[in-house]
This record gives structure tokens, C-alpha cells and sequence, in this order.
């Protein structure tokens, strides 16, 4: 089971590969809020902010990736505790993952299949 949040560089690179645009480009490390959308910057290690990338929501994930895969299914299990089961294929690269979120068990499974086919 994946509860994990993904990492500002893991939201970079998924939302890239989905075909957004994440950061605003003129964005100085000094600065503490985007001047173009006022949305407060966070830094971490070095990375540009990801003022311009969507939430992690179901709604944004079908939107931006669902629909770049091949096969896309989501359980949701609410037996003792509540359970989401996110099963997704890519080319010929499927993944299965499992979590208290269902919009974390979409993104691990998909994160999972971006990283093998770049392999």
C-alpha cells in the first residue's frame, strides 16, 4: 500500500509527461509568491515551484493522464478500513497499487508505469 505524497520533483516530471505546463518561467528564486498567479512558491532542493501544475485530484488525474493510457480501472474497497486499488496499463507495462487515497493509488500506478517505460 502507497499513502506516500509524491515529492514536488516526482508532481515536475508527472505533470510534464501528462503535457502541462508547471512553473510560470520568469519565477527568481527569491521571490515567495508567483507575480503572475499569486500562488505561494515552495522550494525544495532547487526545483522551480509548480505554481501552474494542477491539484492531485481524481478529477485533474483523468483528465490530464487517464486518458494517455491504454486501460485505467479504480476500486474502491471499503471493507474494515477504506481501500482504493488504481490498476493501469501503458504499452506493455501494467501496474497494480494500493492506497488509503484513491488519487494516491492512480498516481503511484501511473508514476510506476511512466518510470519503466523510460527505462
Amino acid at each position: 500500500m502507497n499513502n506516500t505524497e509524491p515529492t514536488l520533483k516526482q508532481l515536475k516530471e508527472f505533470w510534464e509527461w501528462c503535457g502541462q505546463d508547471v512553473t510560470h518561467k520568469y519565477i527568481q528564486t527569491a521571490d515567495t509568491v508567483c507575480k503572475k498567479c499569486r500562488k505561494t512558491l515552495d522550494y525544495n532542493k532547487g526545483y522551480n515551484p509548480l505554481c501552474k501544475a494542477p491539484d492531485l485530484t481524481l478529477d485533474n488525474l483523468f483528465k490530464c493522464a487517464v486518458s494517455k493510457l491504454d486501460y485505467c480501472a479504480i476500486q474502491f474497497v471499503s471493507e474494515s478500513s477504506p481501500t482504493s486499488r488504481a490498476e493501469v496499463r501503458y504499452n506493455k507495462t501494467s501496474s497494480q497499487i494500493t492506497s488509503k487515497k484513491p488519487e494516491l493509488a492512480l498516481f503511484w500506478a501511473i508514476w510506476k508505469v511512466i518510470k519503466e517505460e523510460r527505462i
